[in-house]
């Protein structure tokens, strides 16, 4: 009876089944269920066979990533110098929050439309409050970071013969 179906139903029922399996872009980790060495003794050989897959989720975590800035001390007939190893350049200056940090709170409140007020929230049971007012502050101050990236965008966008938008609305309170 199944062989009688149009494409299209068959189509339509295929993607109703259920995908088995993960997805093959995902880490893997093996963990390996061994015998004991009472439990192993006398066979002629052991192998393993795969059981089971389950889906591990790891939470955010907030970590504190300490610099440390080596300096050398040099003499001279001048007196002395010192020189420090350079440090990375971050795009908001003197600034708490890694690069990776920012673009958390970027990605949560504009892709994902999460409030900061939620964001300071989940950050604080994380470990380390930071404060709604830190964030909005930084996501002002990387306008200036971001200015040539989004008119570089802009221009591309703009050669194009049309273009599209999502408009769907984000409800945020009722």
């Amino acid at each position: 009876p199944e062989d009688s179906l149009s494409p299209e139903l068959a189509q339509t029922k295929q993607s109703r089944q259920r995908q088995r399996g993960f997805s093959t872009s995902l880490n893997r980790i093996r963990r390996e269920i061994c015998l004991s060495d009472d439990e192993k003794a006398g066979a002629t050989k052991t192998f393993f066979t795969k059981v089971k897959e389950e889906l591990e989720f790891i939470p955010a975590q907030l970590n504190v990533i300490e610099i440390w800035q080596e300096k050398a001390v040099f003499e001279s007939s001048t007196g002395e110098h010192i020189i420090a190893a350079k440090r990375s350049t971050h795009p908001l200056g003197k600034c708490v929050a890694t690069t990776s940090l920012l673009a958390y709170v970027i990605t949560s409140k504009y892709a994902d439309g999460l409030p900061l007020y939620r964001l300071d929230g989940m950050l604080t049971r994380l470990g380390h409050e930071i404060g709604r007012n830190n964030m909005a502050n930084w996501i002002i101050r990387l306008d200036d970071v971001f200015k040539p990236l989004i008119n570089l965008m802009r221009e591309q966008q703009n050669l194009g013969r049309y273009i599209q938008a999502d408009e769907t609305r984000i409800q945020v309170l009722k």
